[in-house]
């Protein structure tokens, strides 16, 4: 019997000198990514990124529960509440979810960070293992491969890009002035404007160097398919699009836009009109346009299955149309019941 004792308290030895290895070495260690990936889109994330699919889980900022962080299914079923935070450009990739916190509550799971009202935080898919990058105020944060490029703001240095790591260990600023890091394609950011000169630029996110792209003065950058869809700040803010390679450009509507977003079929834009202001779409080479809904709005992100968007200047007045196919608009009632279910828990 004592032999027996000897040889389970042997096992148990190894067991634990294992779980201690394991923690030195591999706890906190999060999977790396193919270089090629990105947190959100361009699109949403120029929109404030309120909304982010991934792995077939759509992730978005409830404005009918303070903005706090849910799951859903992307037809809009299955609502799940990840944490209790208002949160904005939400980014995931692997097993884990990047954003940026505002309003922390005082009962929040990330109670230790309650008296920040901006940063750059990371969780696990289901809201767990909360882990802050940043309490500095953050605007944009985005996803690039295994990298994480927030503006931040720190005093009165102005606002910088800063790049990390995925674990928050090489955390540092790489451009000493205001990057947009929405727009990513293979591991580059195509930005607008730098401190000296105007027009399109690249900024190479594994060495931190900045090279111009093409002239112009050019808006909010998305790609999708080969081109380069921007706001022609030159031509009273209407949408153009330039080809990647050769840089030929085409006027895609006469209309002023206030703000767009570019799916796999459609462009989503708010037309800015003193009398007949319009959420409208059309095509992806400008043709066939279409209003979606009369009024003014904001906020556009896309998913596979919906387009959404705020009216103007309201974070709960929420509505939805399918991205694809015929336009049905309607209030995304889903999620208020959703909120109002949480709140009776």
């Amino acid at each position: 019997m004592g032999k027996k004792a000897t040889v389970i308290t042997a096992i148990l030895s190894v067991l634990f000198i294992a779980f201690c290895i394991y923690n030195v070495f591999f706890a906190g260690k999060i999977k790396p990514n193919d270089p090629s990936t990105i947190g959100n889109s361009a699109g949403n994330l120029h929109n404030n990124g309120y909304f982010c699919e991934d792995d077939g889980v759509v992730y978005f900022s409830n404005p009918y529960d303070n903005g706090c962080l849910y799951s859903m299914n992307p037809d809009g079923t299955q609502m799940k509440k990840l944490i209790d935070a208002s949160v904005k450009y939400i980014n995931a990739a692997g097993e884990h979810l990047y954003f940026c916190q505002e309003n922390a509550s005082s009962n929040n799971m990330l109670s230790f960070l309650s008296q920040n009202v901006a940063g750059v935080y990371r969780t696990t898919k289901e809201g767990r293992n909360a882990y802050c990058f940043s309490k500095d105020l953050t605007q944009i944060i985005s996803l690039s491969g295994n990298y994480l490029l927030y503006q931040r703001f720190k005093g009165g240095e102005g606002m910088s890009l800063f790049k990390s790591d995925l674990e928050g260990k090489a955390n540092e600023m790489a451009v000493d002035y205001e990057i947009n890091p929405a727009c990513i394609q293979n591991g580059i950011v195509y930005f607008n404007n730098t401190p000296d000169s105007q027009g399109l630029y690249a900024f190479h996110v594994d060495n931190n160097t900045v090279s111009s792209v093409a002239e112009g003065n050019i808006w909010f950058p998305i790609i999708q398919g080969g081109y380069i869809y921007y706001m022609n700040a030159d031509d009273n803010y209407r949408l153009y699009r330039m080809e990647l390679s050769g840089h030929s450009t085409e006027k895609l509507t006469d209309d002023r836009v206030d703000n767009f977003n570019v799916g796999q079929n459609y462009i989503y834009y708010q037309k800015n009109d003193p009398s007949q202001p319009a959420m409208k779409r059309m095509g992806l080479d400008g043709l066939n346009p279409e209003i979606v809904m009369n009024g003014n709005f904001s906020n556009i992100n896309l998913t596979s299955t919906f387009a959404y968007f705020h009216a103007f200047q309201s974070r709960t007045e929420l509505y939805r149309t399918p991205v694809n196919g015929a336009i049905n608009v309607t209030p995304f009632t889903a999620a208020m019941e959703a909120a109002r279910q949480e709140q009776t828990k």
